[in-house]
């Protein structure tokens, strides 16, 4: 069953939605999505950068993070802050990950059982 999601203009028809998630979820993954990092590790990552490091995660998504989900690729319907204020597109976002984690999970399995059938293979040959 496709579910057409409408959002500032734009429209989004897709067979993967999961209608079992709560509004109440859609604002946690919110929160936890936008939540930045404490001053202090920020501190202390821009100190191992002035140190010759390289990791910089926690400055970037203290300083940039707004304005790097603000922008829009020409072939985007939506900003990354556009689509995390809806709910329903929140709802698409987490089926689609949950599919592709199960595919994956399937993946590595189907990969272990092949390496055990050829390594029992080898030790009966």
């Amino acid at each position: 069953m496709k579910t057409t999601i409408e959002h500032l203009g734009q429209t989004l028809t897709t067979a993967i939605f999961d209608k079992d998630m709560t509004d109440e979820e859609c604002d946690a993954i919110r929160k936890e999505f936008f939540k930045k990092p404490p001053e202090q590790e920020v501190i202390e990552q821009m100190m191992k950068v002035k140190r010759k490091g390289n990791k910089h995660t926690k400055i970037n998504k203290f300083f940039f993070y707004d304005l790097l989900t603000n922008a829009k690729i020409h072939t985007s319907k939506w900003s990354v802050q556009e689509y995390m204020k809806s709910n329903d597109l929140i709802r698409h976002a987490s089926a689609r990950i949950k599919k592709h984690l199960i595919f994956l999970i399937m993946l590595t399995m189907s990969k272990i059982l092949r390496l055990y059938w050829q390594l029992a293979l080898e030790e009966l040959a």
